[in-house]
This record gives structure tokens, sequence and C-alpha cells, in this order.
């Protein structure tokens, strides 16, 4: 299980310094005419359309549905933690770290897809069990 969180929380960071990275590069060839960050609203304010906002430990439940930043279904909330959020794919389960959530008008979102998750869960008894 430590393996498989600390795979995900490096898939987690790898994504989030390429975002970064990014940013900064646009941010050199033009000026943006919007801010592209918005301040963590509380709980009873709606998100903007479009906009992507940090998570609170408060803002993820069990059996929200995650997807990927690209839109594609990543998994289910199975429970929460301080450490992060459970995810299930259907057949695979990996913990998301808060920093790796955000939310938008539409739901939960990470930088995590579901392909992540499924190649750093262990293998299961079964395929273990077969031989080489």
């Amino acid at each position: 299980m430590l393996r498989h969180l600390v795979m995900i929380s490096a898939a987690a960071a790898l994504f989030a310094g390429a975002a970064n990275a990014q940013d900064s590069q646009d941010a050199e060839q033009t000026a943006p005419t919007t801010p592209q960050t918005a301040a963590t609203p509380s709980a009873e304010e709606p998100v903007q359309p479009g906009a992507v906002v940090a998570v609170t430990e408060a803002d993820v439940r069990s059996g929200a549905t995650v997807t990927d930043q690209s839109g594609q279904p990543v998994g289910t909330v199975e429970s929460v933690s301080a450490e992060g959020a459970v995810v299930s794919t259907g057949t695979a389960r990996g913990r998301i770290p808060f920093s790796a959530i955000g939310k938008t008008s539409t739901g939960l979102v990470t930088t995590v897809t579901k392909a992540q998750i499924e190649a750093a869960a262990p293998p299961s008894a079964e395929a273990s069990s077969q031989p080489n």
C-alpha cells in the first residue's frame, strides 16, 4: 500500500510540476486577460463555470465521481482521510492526495488518470498465482 501511495503521489507531483512549467511558459508568451486561478470558495459559494479550485477534506465525499483533466472518468471516492481520497476505478484502488484534486462546477477533477491508478496498484492475488 505504501508503494502504491508513493507512486500516486509521485505521479500527482509530476503532473503538477508540468502544469506549473507550462503555465510559466504561457505567461511569458502572452499576458492573461483573466486570472488563471480562483480563490477557494466556501462550501456555500458555487464554483464558477470553467474554474478549478483547490479542495479541502470537507469538499470530498464518499460516492463522488472523480474525472481526469480531460473529463474522462477516473473512479468513485470510497473513503476520505487527512491523507487524501481513496478512489476505486472498478478494478483498482488508489489514494489521491488533496493537492492532486480540484473541484469544478461539475464535480471533482484530478491530475491522476485511471490508467495511473491501475498501473500503480499491487498485482492481484489471482494474477500473482499464475505460473510464468
